[in-house]
């Protein structure tokens, strides 16, 4: 990874835009260095997000490309300080805009999920994303991989944030809310579903056990869901019943994180097919 110059990687992205291999091979060199979080604020200040996000919107037609950026830019916005940056560069509309322009690629909507999920933990972002199909493309992916215990796990969190200030409730609701997320957990014993699933539930005033949760907002004037319940899908370790911190990703598909080897294996024939299929 230190051989990677972030800068000059950047730098090359910014000067070339149009060149479609300068582009992919910026982005996979990016990708490859953000794996290890150390590496974020480095890449923002370089001015990796906004990069990232214009070569995005240049080479929308090309659905490797597309797939690589959202999820770089779900590493990127693990870092708090890094979501106005990528907010302001236009990561909403073009995350969105990438998924409704491939429907029946798995792994971009479920990238394409955690980048919205964790973009709404800024006011401004869930504002946006009610006037650009944002709420429409996440229940739209829900529906179409069901299956998919990543997407779903984020597409929860994201309506947990998009209830929170109440004003959305209606609207979410008559856009099939409820009947997703009550699907999800029911189907999924993950960590990631049934707590950011059963904190959906509650801020969309559905009656039942769930938490209600109020936005927080720290000195930076980023809201968030309070330390407890961290937007951040892969945070802890993705074996069932496990709630340790997770500390290695999946090695394939570098979404998951578990806190043991043993873990890790004991997870991987559940995990296999959703695995395979973000490869």
């Amino acid at each position: 990874m230190a051989s990677v110059d972030i800068d000059a990687v950047a730098e090359c992205m910014r000067r070339m835009p149009s060149d479609f291999n300068m582009q992919f091979s910026g982005m996979s060199r990016l990708s490859f260095v953000s794996h290890c979080p150390e590496s974020w604020p480095k890449i923002a200040r370089a001015g990796g997000c906004e990069v990232l996000i214009q070569a995005m919107a240049t080479h929308s037609d090309s659905a490797e490309l597309q797939r690589l950026g959202c999820y770089e830019m779900a590493e990127l916005a693990g870092e708090e300080e890094n979501l106005t940056s990528i907010h302001r560069a236009g990561a909403d509309a073009t995350v969105v805009k990438t998924m409704l322009a491939h429907p029946s690629i798995e792994s971009i909507q479920a990238f394409g999920t955690c980048s919205l999920a964790l973009l709404t933990k800024l006011r401004d972002s869930r504002v946006l994303l009610s006037s650009v199909e944002g709420r429409e493309v996440i229940f739209a992916a829900m529906s179409a991989f069901s299956n998919s215990t990543v997407l779903q796990g984020a597409a929860c969190s994201a309506v947990a944030n998009l209830a929170m200030d109440g004003e959305d409730r209606e609207t979410l609701l008559a856009l099939g809310a409820r009947q997703l997320i009550e699907a999800a957990v029911a189907q999924f014993s993950e960590n990631s579903v049934q707590t950011f699933g059963k904190i959906a539930l509650g801020n969309l005033g559905i009656e039942g056990p769930f938490p209600r949760l109020v936005a927080q907002v720290d000195a930076s004037g980023l809201v968030s869901l309070p330390p407890a319940a961290a937007l951040h899908t892969s945070n802890r370790c993705a074996a069932r019943g496990c709630d340790a911190a997770g500390t290695k990703r999946c090695g394939r598909c570098r979404v998951v994180k578990y806190c043991s080897k043993t873990c890790q294996a004991g997870h991987w024939a559940e995990h296999k097919r959703v695995c395979e299929s973000l490869n």
